[in-house]
């Protein structure tokens, strides 16, 4: 095979050869140093839709099949460590993670044109921690269509439950000193003190209303025991199906935290849904 035909494939749906689906791993300046980024660039010409994907904490499990199974139905995928984390520059903190976000955000719109992203179907997947980023983002940042949270962490309500219950306190210090450990600059005291200062903007009731207004698919783990349905995610829930605005579904799957043996099933049910809204207007 030519040099040429190595940078085509078959479009599946046209039959005719087009530019193959590839890679770029990129840099974005963040406020803290640099932002180690990977895009997974769907085949074809022109501009595609793009899912902006947010892994959780400490991020060892960072949903890259998930990233994949969707540039296979055509989309573009962007990945990236938050600062303090696995390369990135900077100390690692929560609120770090949220001005990561947007950060990345940005960068994609900018330089949309180079990168072959389509800004008006621009989309987001968060898992865990992600998931408490990817709230954020959906609620406040007007630019995204449409998100995917998976069993995101209320980690606002999570602090206010040690408040009420200190004998709680102990179980949340450690997982936060454990995942420290990966992490740079940090420790679980500085964690702590940084989610109590995101209490009054970032908490999911504080959240719910501009939710309502979004598109949202809410996937949820029965035995899910690292955030607990009824602690992290029912909440939300219960406030939106209040609000009564009918933009978001529920899907709970019966597996645990990681979705470890329901991974091409979650692929599936995320690439529908994102699919759905791509067709829509």
């Amino acid at each position: 095979m030519t040099e040429k035909m190595d940078m085509l494939w078959r479009d599946p749906k046209e039959g005719q050869f087009q530019p193959a689906p590839t890679h770029k791993s990129i840099i974005i300046p963040g406020k803290r140093g640099r932002l180690l980024s990977l895009l997974y660039c769907a085949g074809g010409e022109g501009p595609k839709p793009t899912v902006l994907i947010f892994h959780g904490f400490p991020g060892n499990e960072q949903n890259l099949d998930i990233a994949q199974g969707l540039r296979r139905v055509g989309f573009n995928t962007m990945s990236f460590h938050y600062s303090g984390s696995w390369g990135s520059d900077g100390a690692y903190r929560f609120s770090h993670c949220l001005e990561d976000a947007d950060t990345v955000l940005d960068y994609m719109i900018s330089h949309g044109e180079e990168l072959q992203i389509d800004p008006e179907q621009l989309f987001l997947f968060g898992h865990s921690l992600g998931g408490f980023v990817g709230a954020n983002v959906l609620a406040k940042r007007q630019e995204i269509k449409a998100g995917v949270l998976m069993s995101p962490a209320d980690l606002c309500n999570t602090y206010q439950i040690t408040v009420r219950y200190p004998q709680t306190e102990p179980i949340m210090m450690a997982f936060l000193a454990n995942g420290a450990q990966w992490l740079n600059e940090v420790t679980a005291e500085d964690m702590r003190e940084d989610v109590k200062a995101l209490q009054e903007t970032c908490l999911f009731a504080v959240l719910a209303e501009s939710l309502s207004r979004k598109k949202l698919l809410m996937i949820t783990a029965e035995l899910d025991q690292t955030t607990p349905f009824f602690m992290d995610q029912q909440p939300l829930l219960e406030r939106l199906d209040q609000l009564g605005r009918g933009n978001h579904r529920h899907l709970q799957l019966k597996t645990d935290h990681g979705y470890e043996d329901k991974r091409m099933e979650l692929t599936e049910k995320i690439a529908e849904y994102l699919l759905e809204h791509c067709r829509r207007e």
